[in-house]
């Protein structure tokens, strides 16, 4: 039944993309976000008290944090986000990013905390 179907790991981690782990609510919410980032678009530093994961549709996005910390991101690659750490996202490509962000999130809490 299942002999066509054919599976491909995104992600699979037990901490965020710089090595720290990340907080799961108890009795959590689903929430997916489809977002565009303009390019050459710089986002406010900002941050999330919950686990998400991102998937990056297009563009290329350059994730960093306030203590120095960098990653490149291209269209098909994923990372999971930093919980209650600064951080911020660049578009350094010509074109408009699409990026999917699946949270997990307490129903009353904000996904974003701006700084």
């Amino acid at each position: 039944m299942f002999a066509q179907v054919k599976a491909e790991t995104i992600v699979e981690t037990s901490t965020a993309w710089n090595g720290t782990s990340y907080r799961i609510p108890n009795d959590p919410s689903v929430l997916v976000l489809k977002i565009k980032i303009p390019a050459k678009d710089t986002l406010a530093w900002h941050q999330h008290p919950y686990f998400n994961v991102d998937y990056l549709l297009k563009g290329k996005l350059k994730v960093e944090t306030q203590k120095g910390e960098t990653l490149m991101m291209k269209a098909g690659e994923s990372l999971v986000e930093l919980n209650e750490q600064w951080h911020r996202g660049i578009n350094v490509g010509q074109e408009d990013i699409e990026i999917l962000v699946f949270y997990l999130k307490h129903k009353d809490v904000p996904i974003t905390m701006p700084q």
